[in-house]
């Protein structure tokens, strides 16, 4: 018997190293034994379309084209798997799924939780981003519950007005992965600086702070860390040599789990660097690569922002810089690095303080908590019932012929299909197509039939505590 059927929609890649990624695993594990669930989300390049997580499905959905062209591909993939079942909870992640889920909302009798998870790209143009808070606004007015990253979030939505349920779960890091590594023999690093470095990333105002760092201490070296974007790399090594700081830096690209904790143990100091732009209504920041210096001994330096101020116990836990003013962060590097027992200090408090309060598995609670909440009541079952795994849902994909018409008319379509093949040994389902790409629950993702197969067809003044451009 389960206990709460679940939608989890996000236009999003997973698994992935971004923070969109790691928030979405954490959901994963909070579904555990206790839900069954659907994850609708994109499809990238040799990823499998169906994939058994635990009892959980994960569907991809793969897109192609422009920004828009893939959004909209993903979107008539959500509106078919709306018709093919039924759920008790719909959690989307970002505007897009929103507005699909509106249109549809007087046929299911669901709760929706809202989870502003995925952002705009920073180099979308005025239509985008109009259709973008235009969907944001449709979706704060669905929610049933909106689901944010801390308190600072909250205060904000609440001074512009929005009324519905909040509830607020800190990200949390993995203290299973991110905790202290022994680095005695290895080379140390006075700074690094691990991100997902896109448009948006302040480069410059860190590489102006590092010229002044670097004249009072000629060796001084910093590590930078993650995935770069072409353009943004040509652009920063250029900018490096500019400024002949080429010796004091180094890169290393992008880290699995499994090696970045050691990677980020063996620095004294980590950048959190000065917030990102970002579209939309509800605020976006993160503090994942916060927690994870914290979490591996490794003292943070972070923009003073509200809602970093709130994660570091007002400056506390880590060194609180004007991520306006390139010399403010100059400064509390050097003072970091000189007064060694202060920022030893520091580092115990933030240790304790992350693993104590700040844990992926407190998050996890506080999601299943929630979830609990809104699925419809079950007291009548049998408490031996309630948690029994259920058994109804192979791993097999199934082609049911009707509930395929994107309207929801339901018009059956003759369907030939060529055999799945399903390895018992594995969670990872192939399907074994050529042409159509098809999905479990009648979704024909990216494809219609109706008649015929057819291809996939600003406002800065909402939050007053963003970055400006």
């Amino acid at each position: 018997m389960r206990l709460g059927h679940i939608l989890i929609a996000s236009f999003s890649i997973y698994p992935s190293p971004t923070k969109s990624g790691r928030m979405l695993g954490k959901i994963i594990r909070a579904l555990g034994p206790r839900f069954e669930a659907d994850l609708l989300t994109i499809r990238e390049r040799d990823m499998g379309y169906v994939q058994k997580i635990r009892k959980h499905r994960m569907l991809r959905v793969p897109v192609a084209g422009s920004y828009l062209e893939r959004v909209e591909g993903f979107q008539r993939a959500l509106s078919r798997q709306l018709d093919g079942d039924e759920y008790d909870i719909i959690h989307f992640r970002s505007p897009w799924e929103g507005a699909v889920i509106a249109k549809k909302k007087q046929y299911f009798d669901a709760r929706y939780v809202y989870e502003p998870g995925v952002d705009l790209p920073l180099d979308s143009g005025p239509e985008v981003v109009e259709r973008f808070i235009e969907a944001e606004k449709i979706s704060l007015d669905l929610a049933d519950l909106l689901l944010l990253p801390s308190e600072t979030a909250q205060k904000t939505m609440r001074a512009l007005g929005y009324k519905k349920p909040i509830e607020v779960v800190c990200q949390g890091v993995d203290i299973n992965t991110f905790d202290w590594e022994c680095t005695v023999g290895l080379a140390p690093f006075d700074l690094i600086w691990t991100d997902a470095f896109t448009l948006g990333t302040d480069t410059s105002f860190v590489l102006s702070a590092l010229t002044h760092v670097v004249r009072e201490m000629p060796s001084f070296n910093m590590g930078i860390v993650g995935e770069i974007d072409y353009d943004l790399a040509e652009t920063l090594v250029n900018r490096i040599e500019e400024l002949n700081i080429k010796e004091n830096i180094k890169f290393f690209g992008h880290q699995t789990d499994d090696s970045l904790p050691l990677l980020i143990s063996r620095s004294r100091l980590g950048l959190v660097p000065p917030p990102r732009q970002y579209y939309g209504i509800v605020p976006r920041e993160d503090n994942v690569s916060l927690l994870e210096y914290m979490a591996c001994r490794t003292a943070a330096l972070a923009p003073a922002t509200p809602y970093m101020n709130e994660m570091t116990r007002e400056g506390k836990l880590a060194r609180l810089y004007d991520w306006q003013n390139p010399l403010s962060l100059a400064h509390a590097i050097l003072e970091l690095l000189h007064d060694r027992k202060s920022t030893a200090t520091m580092v115990d408090a933030a240790y304790k303080a992350v693993r104590t309060d700040l844990t992926s598995t407190i998050a996890r609670r506080n999601l299943v908590q929630i979830y609990s909440k809104l699925v419809p009541s079950i007291e009548q079952l049998a408490a031996d019932e309630v948690f029994t795994p259920s058994t109804t849902r192979s791993g097999s994909i199934t082609w049911q012929g009707g509930r395929t018409s994107s309207t929801g008319s339901g018009a059956a379509v003759p369907t030939a299909l060529t055999p799945i093949e399903e390895n018992s040994d594995s969670d990872v389902i192939s399907l074994d197509i050529e042409d159509i790409e098809f999905e479990a629950s009648g979704a024909l993702l990216g494809l219609t039939y109706e008649g015929g197969f057819e291809g996939s067809g600003q406002n800065d003044q909402t939050d007053p505590q963003r970055p400006k451009r």
